[in-house]
Parts: C-alpha cells; structure tokens; sequence
C-alpha cells in the first residue's frame, strides 16, 4: 500500500507500508530529468556568455578611447550604440537561458548576476541619457557606470572560474 505525499518537478515522496516491518516509511526520490548535475551549460549558454564577454570588453575599448586622442575617437560615437544595442540584447538573451536552463545553484547564480549586471549597465546607461537634467541622472549615472559593472565583472569572474573548475 503506497501514497504519494508530495510530487514536484524535483522531488516525490512516498509513503509506503512496509509488511514485514509493520511500519510506514517515508521514500524520497527525484524526478527530474532535466537537471543538470554536471554543471556544464549548453552550447547556447556557452556562446552568449562568452558574446557578451566579448561585447564588454569591446565597449571598454570604445569608451577609453573616446576619452582619449586615438584614432577610434571619430567613429567611436557612432559605434557605441550599435555596439550598446548588441550588449543589451544579448544580455536579455542570456538571462532568459541562464533562468530556464536546469543544473546546480552556483553557475546559475553568476550567470543569473553576469546577465542582470549586463542589463543593469545598459539600462543605467540609457536612463541616465534620457534623463539629463534631472535629479534621476546622477543616479543612474552610479547604476550604470560604478554598480552595476562591478557585479557583472564579479559574475564574469565567477562564471569563468566555474567553466574552469568544470572542464568547458
């Protein structure tokens, strides 16, 4: 005699009779598949997140050398949004993935704050464009620019010492 006292996407509890014991046991077991216990992220992942990587990198490059005299400095404001407009949406994709995909809590925090962070610049960014003038300006001049970078480097840093640790 069996009944199922719990079942989840991860977990099912049973509680069974068990006879010759003349007892009732609690099982637990898991049921989900599509848990990832390896902690290697898809090929996907693995693509946006190193794009992204990429695509700071780049506008770090973009950005010094708009403060300074290098040739970059002409076409570096006609560059930086497009360049800004590729970061934001790759930031968007990538936090999609890195929530709907299925492995341990660790790599899919720093991926969930590598993506958010990214998020966070380009939205700080352009809000605080938008909003020259105002008191919202020195605000999300501070987002974008000091806190929010800060935690994508710390999720960049995280994610790739975990893809290390890994093997991928």
């Amino acid at each position: 005699m069996n009944f199922i006292l719990l079942h989840d996407n991860f977990i099912t509890a049973t509680l069974i009779y068990q006879k010759h014991l003349s007892t009732w046991v609690i099982k637990m077991t898991t049921q989900d598949t599509k848990l990832n216990m390896d902690n290697k992220p898809t090929t996907l992942l693995s693509s946006l997140f190193w794009a992204l990587t990429a695509i700071f990198i780049s506008l770090l490059v973009i950005v010094v050398a708009l403060n300074l005299d290098l040739p970059l400095r002409d076409y570096g404001k006609y560059i930086f949004p497009a360049i800004l407009s590729v970061f934001l949406l790759l930031s968007i994709a990538l936090l999609v993935v890195a929530i709907r995909e299925r492995f341990r809590k660790i790599l899919r925090i720093f991926l969930i704050l590598t993506a958010a962070s990214a998020l966070g610049t380009a939205a700080g960014i352009l809000l605080e464009n938008f909003l020259t003038g105002t008191y919202g300006e020195g605000i999300f001049f501070v987002i974008g620019v000091i806190i929010a970078p800060l935690g994508f480097l710390a999720g960049i840093i995280g994610s790739i010492v975990l893809f290390i640790k890994r093997g991928t």
